[in-house]
C-alpha cells in the first residue's frame, strides 16, 4: 500500500478498502462540562477533517474534561494519548480510541486541544501503517507534530471570498 502522505486523502480511499474495517471514519464524545466554543471549533475541525480524509478503521475520539494525564512510568503529563487496543480483547474487535483533555486553562487553549487532537489522530495514521515498527518515536512524534501544525494552519486559513 504506497500513498502520496501518511494522512489518506479521499481521493485515495478505494486504494484502501482491501485494509479496512467493518466501521470507519471518526466518532467524537465530549464530557459534560466543556467549553461550549472548544465543543464548536472542534466540531468543525472534525467536519474538515471528514471532507479530506479517509480514516481505514474507527477511530473513537473522546475530549475529556481533564487538565492532562499523567504517565505512570514517569510522571511526564501528556494532553492527549492513542490507544490502538487491537490486541486487547481477541474475540472482539475494539476500535483504536484517542483521549484528549479538553479542560481549558492557562495552559490549555483551545487551539492547543485542537492540535492534540490533530497529533493523536497522526499517531493513528502511523499505527494504520505500522510506522512504529520501522522508526523511532522521535521520529514519529516529530512527524505528529509537522502533520499537526501543517492541518491547523490549513484549517485556520481565511477562506478566500469569490
Amino acid at each position: 500500500m504506497e500513498f502520496p502522505h501518511i494522512w489518506i486523502e479521499k481521493q485515495y480511499r478505494a486504494d484502501c478498502l482491501a485494509y479496512t474495517a467493518k466501521a470507519t471514519g471518526m466518532r467524537i464524545t465530549y464530557d459534560e462540562g466543556l467549553d461550549p466554543e472548544l465543543i464548536k471549533k472542534t466540531d468543525e475541525l472534525i467536519a474538515y477533517l471528514r471532507k479530506r480524509y479517509f480514516f481505514p478503521v474507527r477511530i473513537n475520539i473522546a475530549v475529556t474534561n481533564h487538565r492532562g494525564y499523567a504517565s505512570p512510568e514517569d510522571g511526564h503529563k501528556y494532553y492527549g494519548i492513542f490507544y490502538h487496543n487491537v490486541d486487547v480483547c481477541p474475540k472482539r474487535k475494539i476500535y483504536p480510541r484517542i483521549a484528549v483533555a479538553g479542560a481549558i486553562w492557562k495552559h490549555l487553549t483551545i487551539e492547543d486541544v485542537l492540535f492534540t487532537l490533530l497529533h493523536e489522530l497522526t499517531h493513528y495514521f502511523q499505527w494504520f501503517f505500522d510506522e512504529e515498527k520501522y522508526r523511532s518515536d522521535r521520529r514519529l512524534e516529530r512527524e505528529a507534530n509537522l502533520w499537526a501544525n501543517s492541518i491547523l494552519y490549513y484549517f485556520n486559513k481565511p477562506k478566500e471570498v469569490l
